[in-house]
């Protein structure tokens, strides 16, 4: 979602067609740290305020532990939540801070961004040909019945076993 959010602010066209059949149908997986990542989610239009009210948490402090708990390093000097004012004043004084937020929290306030016909639940690409107009999908439906859409260019996202690569 983060490429469609991208795209949504730059005003560029596009679909997204999702393989769920809808955003909670499968958890995507534990949490992330965005190291230094504020400048970035920041471009999608997203800032602090963001972050935590999706429950994410802006630190500039990191620990390291080994499997029994022993601390193995710390680097930073704060960890804040819940405070967005407090987070924004020292945002200011320097603008270097990791996010941890849960995967599906990022997700979700991505999709949040993209308007809800612009994402084409349940949808799997089956294959795709380059033909001289473009590109020709091939979609298969939950229901098992397939169509056909039509494209400029095709971005997979769908992991290691994507038809795109």
């Amino acid at each position: 979602f983060a490429l469609a959010a991208a795209l949504r602010h730059r005003k560029i066209p596009f679909v997204v067609y999702e393989r769920d059949g809808a955003f909670d149908v499968r958890k995507q997986g534990y949490g992330l740290t965005i190291q230094q990542g504020g400048g970035a989610l920041r471009a999608l239009g997203l800032d602090a305020e963001d972050w935590m009210a999706y429950g994410g948490i802006v630190s500039r402090r990191h620990v390291a532990h080994d499997g029994a708990g022993k601390v193995l390093g710390k680097w930073g000097d704060r960890v804040w939540c819940g405070n967005a004012d407090k987070t924004k004043q020292k945002r200011k004084t320097n603008g270097k801070h990791n996010v941890h937020l849960a995967r599906q929290s990022l997700r979700r306030m991505l999709m949040d961004q993209i308007p809800d016909n612009d994402i084409k639940w349940g949808r799997r690409l089956v294959s795709y040909e380059e033909d001289r107009d473009g590109l020709q999908l091939v979609l298969r439906a939950p229901d098992g019945s397939t169509h056909r859409e039509r494209a400029d260019v095709l971005v997979g996202a769908d992991g290691i076993w994507s038809t795109v690569r």
